[in-house]
């Protein structure tokens, strides 16, 4: 019996060794190659405007134009940070690559997902290319999504992490916040449910992020007729509501991935979302009741902020905002994934390659 064991203990440490060393040997591959297209990339407008905004304002400065520029601070900050090191602009992208080959690191080794599925995420639009080379703070938000799934089964545990985290995903970008909100929203229904948990360390968890919230409002907060970045006013959302073109704010949905055609564009965003969604509802197991609940709150607020800023605020106008959109759907399939059990059969390969246990 003992050497049985003692076998089965080896063979257990080889194939996690050989798993180790095929997640290196990918994530050495995506930097080499995100780093060959970084000194073939030439920065465009957008990449500029923030480098010259932290360049030029102070610190202080720097949350007075967030209303302008439609973002929080956090982005701004840290590109002034690289500033501050020596970076020159013509090396920027490599403040998005740093935070997504973190991110792609978090991805390989702390994700439960099968290795084709982790081969087809790095080479994904949401990996590669598009948020580590284009130097914007979608670099910053796919950093903090990782970090949550990671955080996600911890979250009760390490209640003040979680709760930074989450903070930090507020000063980001306004198309993620609703998965903030979220996830706020989870931690304070479980205070409320579990008197075990009402510790300080689970109210400062809450409290960080709500800190944060009121923050990033009072950042972007804008005042009666200015010329900021957009009045959002009661009166401009009735007259978005009331003022026709929905086929445009449709269309812009299906411009931002790219398809020029409306109804194309538009089943590839809505149909996959509507599979998630039944693959989270139908799945219901007594056992796991109330993650199933946590992860549907997180997800259709999520939807709900990044839906409600693209057909009532603004239209998508590129790539990298429809890439939002597929990190919260990465972020179901991951916090799904980590649960004990798999939310669907696998009888089918895109089950299996989605859910199955990894392999090395």
């Amino acid at each position: 019996m003992d050497q049985q064991s003692s076998q089965m203990q080896l063979d257990k440490n080889r194939i996690k060794k050989r798993r180790t060393v095929f997640n290196i040997a990918v994530l050495l591959l995506y930097i080499s190659a995100n780093i060959f297209l970084m000194l073939c990339h030439e920065a465009w407008r957008d990449e500029s405007q923030a480098w010259i905004i932290a360049k030029q304002l102070s610190w202080k400065q720097i949350p007075g134009i967030c209303a302008s520029e439609g973002h929080p601070f956090l982005w701004f900050f840290l590109i002034k940070i690289s500033i501050v090191l020596g970076l020159p602009f013509r090396y920027f992208s490599v403040v998005s690559i740093v935070l997504m080959s973190i991110s792609a690191g978090i991805l390989l080794f702390k994700s439960n997902f099968h290795w084709a599925s982790k081969i087809l995420l790095i080479l994904s639009p949401m990996f590669f290319y598009y948020n580590p080379v284009i130097c914007r703070n979608y670099s910053l938000v796919m950093l903090l999504v990782c970090l949550l799934c990671a955080l996600w089964n911890k979250r009760h545990e390490k209640p003040l992490l979680y709760g930074l985290v989450t903070a930090l995903l507020f000063q980001s970008h306004v198309l993620i916040f609703g998965l903030a909100i979220g996830c706020m929203i989870d931690m304070g229904c479980n205070l409320l449910k579990n008197k075990s948990d009402r510790e300080p360390k689970h109210l400062g968890g809450i409290l960080i992020p709500l800190s944060s919230f009121i923050l990033m409002i009072l950042e972007l907060k804008q005042s009666r007729g200015s010329k900021n970045f957009i009045n959002i006013t009661p009166d401009f959302l009735l007259e978005r509501i009331t003022g026709g073109n929905w086929s445009i704010r449709f269309l812009s949905l299906s411009f931002s991935l790219d398809y020029d055609n409306l109804k194309i564009g538009f089943i590839v965003v809505i149909i996959p979302m509507i599979i998630l969604a039944l693959f989270l509802f139908l799945s219901f197991d007594k056992r796991f009741r109330e993650q199933n609940l946590s992860v549907g709150l997180c997800y259709l607020f999520s939807l709900g902020v990044y839906f409600g800023i693209a057909l009532l605020i603004r239209n998508l106008d590129h790539i990298q905002m429809a890439i939002v959109l597929w990190m919260i759907i990465m972020f179901l399939c991951w916090t799904l994934r980590n649960m004990k059990k798999a939310i669907c059969s696998r009888s089918s390969w895109c089950s299996y390659v989605l859910f199955s246990s990894p392999r090395a």
